[in-house]
């Protein structure tokens, strides 16, 4: 791909103001044209039509009066197309000379771009050749009427044992996750993003502190009115203090969210209890007592028929 190169002053030329915003539209256009199709410059006569249409010819003669284009025939010539635009002979060039650059690195192991050869394929799925079984055999044991001293014996080699790649602790990669997640739906920051920083803080903090305990501090940091930035929290500075890497900045920082969430829990408790008593106190005082009129109407209308009987 040739690129056709536009100067960044162009815009304060004096020829390309003299030619007007359409001409230089057109020209702009020409020139990739002529990039594309390597013509060093040169656009035929139909070509202004292509993209102008009929006022082609006349942005054509305004880029001619500006001295951007030159009438020739058949067509017309950029101006100083070779000085500021590659040509078509160095085009090539350079094309050869990539061509022959990868054909002289690229190693005999490596396919050329063509299609495989039935004999290729078949060589994919191929079953390995065999091991002939006289190479099997073990050596035979020296003669000792030779006089020829034993051979020593062949010591096996160990094998190299390899060093495994530490993989990652699955379990704490999705805690951090779940805690980070967490993070987000408390704070309300759901186009954050877990970066390599906020990632090692997290997983520090699960490694010192139980998953619940983090999230509770999470919760610690979104009651605190000062780092939630709340009206009246006397926080000057006007910003939030709620990222992960504050609120896990030290065990200080983070023992603090909890206990807050802790007595936070204690005060609900208490006023919850308060709360049940008051409303047993009132369902105890509320208790239905029917008038005496009421219980007459269960009483036997006729109280003498047993005694009768």
């Amino acid at each position: 791909m040739t690129w056709f190169k536009a100067d960044d002053k162009l815009h304060g030329h004096i020829k390309a103001r003299r030619a007007g915003v359409a001409a230089m539209g057109l020209w702009i256009l020409a020139g990739s044209y002529c990039a594309d199709n390597l013509t060093d410059g040169f656009v035929a006569a139909d070509v202004p039509a292509i993209f102008a249409g009929k006022l082609g010819d006349e942005l054509a003669a305004k880029l001619v009066t500006a001295g951007l284009w030159h009438a020739v025939e058949g067509g017309w010539q950029f101006h100083d197309w070779t000085e500021y635009q590659p040509t078509a002979k160095s085009v090539h060039a350079k094309r050869a000379a990539a061509k022959e650059r990868m054909n002289t690195i690229r190693s005999k192991s490596v396919r050329a771009n063509r299609p495989r050869t039935p004999r290729e394929r078949n060589a994919k799925f191929a079953l390995p050749v065999p091991v002939p079984s006289s190479s099997l055999r073990s050596e035979e044991p020296p003669n000792p009427l030779s006089g020829a001293p034993p051979a020593s014996p062949a010591v096996a080699e160990k094998p190299k044992q390899r060093t495994e790649r530490k993989k990652q602790d699955v379990p704490a990669a999705v805690s951090v996750c779940e805690l980070f997640e967490h993070w987000k739906t408390v704070m309300e920051s759901p186009r954050s993003k877990l970066d390599k920083k906020r990632e090692k803080v997290l997983r520090q903090a699960i490694d010192t502190y139980s998953l619940d305990d983090c999230k509770k501090a999470v919760w610690g940091c979104f009651y605190s009115d000062f780092h939630m930035n709340r009206e009246g929290s006397g926080n000057d500075r006007d910003k939030k203090f709620n990222d992960v890497s504050l609120i896990f900045r030290d065990a200080k920082q983070v023992e603090g969210f909890i206990e807050r969430v802790d007595q936070r829990e204690t005060t609900n408790a208490r006023i919850l209890a308060e709360k049940q008593q008051q409303i047993d106190a009132y369902n105890a005082s509320q208790v239905f007592h029917p008038p005496s009129e009421f219980l007459s109407l269960f009483d036997d209308p006729n109280p003498e028929k047993e005694a009768i009987e």
